[in-house]
């Protein structure tokens, strides 16, 4: 039996748990690494796994992009499964993603101890995927580790017990101070390179919300204040 069970699907994921994977190493507390398959590409995990040192996932449920309700269903039917053999002693997992709800349910129904990173975040707007997500994973979780006291006060509004409550700090601040220390001159000139062969004066804009590239309305009214923007 592990300690530890940690749940990944994807790339904010990985650099989100890498801080606390690589302190479990350090104190060699026993654990494994699940991965949903949600962000399944090289590119998206494996990349991301590698360069932070991170140890391949022990497990893969390959549950790949799908109809959101479908994806979910998957996950929690696999790592259900999964769960009824191996009982670690509890499931962590961070963030807000379909992955993190899926981890919460499959551990919950399995009476497996589940541990939030990242609790309590509330947007207020229930028509964001995440907001469902981070909602329903915080009501059923065992213990909650909050990035912020804003967060651990939204918990305690929301009726959750104070000794569930950890207000640990956000795990990104960890990753930047371990990994800024790891770039090496190699990285560096890559990207530089890159640089260079761009002609002209650039901006870069990532668009991955379904709010806006599933509503055509939204996405041209993004597309266009860019172009207005770029003069």
């Amino acid at each position: 039996m592990v300690s530890i069970s940690f749940v990944l699907g994807t790339r904010p994921e990985i650099i989100k748990l890498a801080p606390v994977i690589l302190e479990a190493q350090r104190r060699k507390t026993s654990f494994n690494l699940i991965h949903t398959g949600q962000h399944y590409d090289v590119e998206m995990s494996e990349q991301f796994l590698e360069s932070m040192n991170i140890p391949t996932p022990d497990v893969n449920l390959k549950v790949k992009s799908s109809v959101l309700h479908t994806q979910l269903g998957e996950m929690v039917k696999k790592l259900g499964n999964y769960f009824k053999i191996n009982r670690p002693l509890i499931v962590l997992a961070v963030g807000d993603t379909i992955s993190v709800l899926a981890a919460a349910l499959a551990s919950t129904q399995n009476a497996i101890p589940f541990g939030h990173i990242e609790a309590g975040l509330r947007s207020y707007d229930n028509t964001m995927p995440e907001e469902i997500n981070r909602r329903l994973a915080d009501s059923i979780s065992t213990l909650h580790f909050t990035p912020s006291r804003k967060a651990v006060l939204n918990l305690l509004n929301e009726g959750i017990e104070p000794s569930r409550i950890f207000n640990t700090g956000n795990t990104i601040v960890d990753a930047i101070r371990i990994y800024s220390s790891m770039l090496s001159d190699k990285n560096t000139k890559q990207a530089d390179k890159i640089l260079q062969e761009v002609k002209g004066d650039y901006s870069i804009c990532t668009i991955h919300r379904v709010s806006n590239v599933e509503n055509k309305e939204n996405l041209l009214e993004i597309i266009q204040a860019l172009e207005y923007f770029r003069g």
